[in-house]
């Protein structure tokens, strides 16, 4: 266990890697205190998780109102939390009651992917939305039809692009290895080989700063559109009242959009700076706590979506009444 709690002291290579990695690390026990309060959290997590984005994906796929551009890349980012919560985040919660990896180096890829991979959808996803608000409020001579038409193509993108990127540690391009206390498996990003490094620059520039460019730019074209032209939108509002509920709704869903992504900014951000300090940092002062504890924070992204459609959109809820009644009538 010693080598393995070691390992960033000598991993200058890509020989160190291959030497440090064929070490059998994965039934060593770590006590760590609370364990099974993360279990129970992580257990929480999978719960809601699952539930949460079950609903969204059922309201959204049987309600036609819902099925526009922004809401069907809502249902592609809630698949995505939807498989973290009902496949991911399960490997981890067995493993933190028992205090030590359970699935293996097997176990370890597949459950680093399906995390990481999943979580790189959200983002991307939400700057897939950004750019579909900023066409529909700034650039509104594309209609809703012009963009539904386009829709599936750009989620296939969105998919494509994610995968892309996600897939080279897989391949032998960064891997996926123990971290925290070792119930849960991330990208290596503490290990100081070249190669590594590399793909965590890549990484970083390709799967959150240009979708957070993307993001930041639409949303502030936005904010900026709308300040310029408040009076003619309000005297449009005034005239056609047709107008005024497709620009009440058109704003109250870009408010939604941006709360979720402001909490799903929330809950990785400190993951990301945890990686930024040991790409650029000494790893070794990057002690378990500090790993595994961004880590459990940006596992609780996927439970919130639901909830905040549920609590601030007017239309989802009228749709999960209409569900809920018809399901009650079914019985009856």
């Amino acid at each position: 266990m010693e080598n393995v709690t070691l390992a960033t002291e000598y991993i200058k290579t890509y020989a160190n890697y291959q030497e440090w990695s064929s070490l059998d690390e994965y039934e060593s026990i770590v006590e760590f205190p609370g364990k099974t309060i993360v279990g129970i959290y992580l257990a929480f997590v999978c719960l809601f998780g699952t539930v949460g984005n079950v609903v969204v994906i059922i309201v959204i796929y049987k309600t036609g109102k819902l099925r526009t551009p922004t809401y069907l890349l809502i249902l592609n980012l809630s698949v995505s939390d939807f498989i973290v919560s009902c496949f991911g985040t399960p490997m981890s919660c067995s493993s933190s009651f028992v205090g030590y990896w359970l699935y293996g180096a097997v176990g370890c890829n597949i459950y680093g992917f399906i995390n990481y991979y999943c979580g790189c959808i959200s983002l991307n996803s939400y700057a897939a939305i950004a750019v579909v608000r900023y066409l529909k409020v700034v650039r509104r001579s594309l209609g809703n039809n012009s963009l539904k038409k386009h829709i599936v193509r750009v989620i296939c993108i969105v998919n494509g692009y994610t995968f892309v990127f996600t897939v080279p540690p897989l391949l032998g391009w960064n891997a996926f290895v123990l971290e925290g206390y070792h119930t849960q498996c991330d990208i290596a990003y503490k290990i100081k080989t070249p190669l590594f490094i590399s793909y965590i620059i890549v990484m970083f520039v390709a799967l959150f700063f240009i979708p957070l460019f993307i993001i930041t730019y639409c949303y502030a074209t936005i904010i900026q559109y709308v300040s310029r032209n408040k009076t003619r939108l309000q005297r449009s509002m005034q005239k056609n009242r047709n107008r005024r509920d497709t620009l009440a709704s058109t704003s109250r869903t870009t408010f939604i959009v941006l709360i979720c992504f402001c909490v799903y900014l929330v809950a990785w951000l400190p993951y990301c700076i945890v990686a930024f300090w040991a790409l650029f940092g000494d790893p070794r002062r990057i002690s378990p706590p500090i790993s595994a504890a961004p880590a459990l924070l940006a596992k609780s992204s996927s439970i919130f979506n639901p909830w905040i459609f549920a609590g601030f959109n007017s239309q989802f809820r009228r749709a999960l009444k209409v569900g809920k009644l018809n399901m009650d009538n079914r019985e009856k």
